[in-house]
């Protein structure tokens, strides 16, 4: 930042200050995400029981970029920032919620720069420094504090919003440098555009209509440059569509993937389903809606139901539409509000790819509001850059404790995510759809019977019952958490972990054969967690320990596996088998003495009907370690 634009050493140090304090207020808000649990709504598919994730290697790098079925979009910067955090946090939801507060913060201070970078080029008295840094610093604390924000931020799949958000937004940086740089830099401040719009829509294609937004930055600088200084439009025309490449194709993929019948995600809605006037109905009630909760942002919920139903000629959808053209028809003759209709197109065309033109019903989340929030507060700050001199004061401090209440309302907001009964609670409060509530009960049910909680299931159930009390999937759900139940208590023969407990156990034995063992070191874990007193899975777990070179761990599993309450579960022959497998792993981390008292325990527990032959080579693997002299090394 020059002299000129920043007004001076002064100038630059309230900058910092000003970025400074918006990442503190922003980070200490939702500081109480770094304690949130996983929640069952795509955490499961894309996290822990995603049977590719893992840290970046050669194998999982192979399917980031070459999968667009597991989410029907081609996300591979996306299924990235998971692996990456995988790396350091497995299957903890630590790691994904501290990271997303970190780009949480990162983003806040992106979008004060992006708004100080607006306000410096496109306000006529640019040289009101102390104002114009102060507008830059309200404008961003709308928009880090607003409730808006809070399911990118407490989600874990969230994670997939903030980096394509946080890759937009430093796309937008590098195009606002454009008209400051000489004919030799505008190139290279270009291309780093360009990569970053990149990066963005293959970590979430929520950006794909961002370089609309850079023609809206076009235009509104060709109208304020002198003609000397104004790039070429043929120039200007051919930059747009080179940028815009990688976005159709990423849009292309993301429609094939969208129409690619699947036995997990629901077909795409026909024309006949879904006409195309209630498309258009449903654009501009999208539109509509989050200007207006960007104003009342009260009764939100992740998953609102008024698109269940789409009458076009409702009071609804016709007031939407009629608020979205005419606000488009005003703003286009005001004679000077120029600037502020392309902030408006600007909001648009961010929301365009979101608009949920090819699914009913449509669920439009808080997270589709997140680039389209930063054209909102852009034009807060430049309002408040026209606001008379007498009246700053009192606009300041009314926007100020307008912040104040946001993040107030955010923090309540983020307490939804904090785990799966928060989230089932808040979205059955704000369901007005039968069908849609039950669905949500029979989900909420199912995830606690699948770890083992049947009694806490039970009560789900029950509220459920009171609510729709006849209803067939309800009744069906009866009968499976009762065979759920059966399972687990043994009633049938043999008790059974919990299914997630199983499910985390086969992950861990498949990553174990694919050669992953932090992968099947984590899943094992996990399923310990949910079963901690199944013998075959700690039998299981000591036999991949001692094969992995983790002796000591199998030796904790083995004896967890055969002194619990399901230690019948594990066979003479089973346990000499696991301990003759510790014995050697022992044995080859130079520990021989360990590997002796491992075959020793293994003879003394041996079946009577062990073969000759078996106990014969137990014996003889017992003389190998005792006689055989550990290395200097081991000793």
């Amino acid at each position: 930042m020059s002299g000129t634009e920043g007004g001076g050493s002064g100038a630059r140090r309230l900058v910092w200050l000003c970025g400074v304090l918006l990442v503190l207020v922003s980070g200490w808000n939702c500081r109480e995400v770094a304690v949130f649990d996983f929640v069952a709504m795509d955490d499961d598919i894309n996290i822990y029981f995603n049977p590719h994730l893992g840290p970046p290697s050669a194998q999982s790098l192979n399917w980031m970029f070459t999968d667009a079925a597991t989410m029907r979009r081609y996300v591979p910067f996306g299924w990235l920032t998971f692996a990456s955090v995988y790396s350091f946090s497995g299957l903890s939801p630590v790691g994904y919620h501290v990271t997303s507060v970190v780009l949480h913060c990162a983003n806040t201070l992106l979008v004060f720069l992006i708004l100080l970078q607006l306000l410096r080029r496109f306000h006529r008295r640019a040289y009101e420094t102390e104002w114009l840094t102060l507008a830059a610093l309200i404008g961003a604390a709308l928009w880090a504090l607003h409730p808006l924000r809070a399911e990118t931020i407490g989600w874990s799949s969230g994670l997939l919003y903030a980096s394509s958000g946080f890759w937009a937004l430093l796309s937008t940086l590098a195009y606002l440098r454009l008209p400051a740089a000489g004919a030799g830099r505008r190139g290279l401040w270009l291309a780093a555009a360009a990569l970053c719009y990149l990066f963005s829509i293959v970590s979430y294609p929520m950006s794909l209509a961002l370089p609309l937004v850079f023609v809206a930055i076009d235009v509104a600088e060709y109208r304020r440059c002198d003609p000397r200084r104004q790039v070429a439009i043929l120039r200007l025309g051919i930059e747009k569509l080179v940028l815009l490449l990688p976005g159709v194709a990423v849009l292309a993929v993301t429609v094939l993937a969208r129409f690619e019948p699947s036995s997990f995600w629901p077909r795409s809605p026909t024309w006949q389903e879904f006409t195309l006037v209630q498309r258009g109905a449903q654009s501009f009630a999208i539109w509509a809606h989050y200007l207006w909760k960007t104003v009342c942002p009260a009764n939100l919920t992740p998953a609102p139901t008024w698109l269940f139903e789409i009458v076009p000629w409702s009071a609804a959808f016709v007031g939407s539409a009629i608020g979205v053209i005419g606000l488009t028809v005003l703003l286009a003759v005001w004679r000077s509000g120029k600037n502020t209709l392309l902030l408006w197109v600007a909001y648009l065309a961010l929301l365009g790819p979101l608009l949920g033109f090819t699914e009913h019903p449509h669920f439009p989340g808080d997270r589709y509001a997140y680039l389209a929030g930063v054209v909102i507060s852009a034009a807060v700050a430049l309002g408040l850059l026209l606001v008379p001199g007498k009246a700053r004061v009192a606009w300041a401090s009314v926007l100020l404790l307008a912040s104040l209440g946001c993040s107030v309302m955010q923090r309540q907001q983020l307490r939804i995510w904090s785990d799966m009964d928060a989230l089932m609670t808040r979205m059955i409060e704000r369901s007005t759809e039968l069908d849609f509530t039950v669905d949500n009960y029979r989900k909420w049910a199912l995830f606690h019977a699948n770890r083992g909680q049947i009694d806490r299931a039970d009560e789900i159930l029950a509220h459920a019952m009171r609510t729709a009390p006849k209803n067939a999937r309800l009744l069906a759900l009866v009968a499976e958490l009762r065979v759920i139940r059966e399972r687990q208590s043994g009633t049938n023969g043999r008790a059974a972990p919990p299914p997630a407990a199983a499910l985390h156990e086969k992950f861990a034995l498949d990553f174990s054969r694919a050669g992953r063992p932090r992968e099947a070191h984590d899943h094992f874990r996990a399923a310990s967690e949910l079963a901690p007193h199944s013998a075959s899975l700690a039998f299981n777990w000591g036999v991949w320990s001692a094969l992995s070179g983790e002796p000591l761990q199998a030796l904790h599993l083995y004896h967890r596996a055969t002194n619990g309450a399901g230690a019948s579960e594990v066979g003479g022959a089973a346990r000499v088998r696991l301990l003759g497998l510790i014995a050697e792993s022992f044995f080859e981390a130079g520990e021989h003495v360990m590997a002796a008292h491992a075959i020793e325990e293994a003879l003394r527990v041996s079946e009577p009907g062990e073969t000759p032959e078996r106990t014969a080579a137990l014996r003889t693997q017992l003389q190998r370690y005792r006689m055989t002299r550990a290395p200097k090394a081991a000793r």
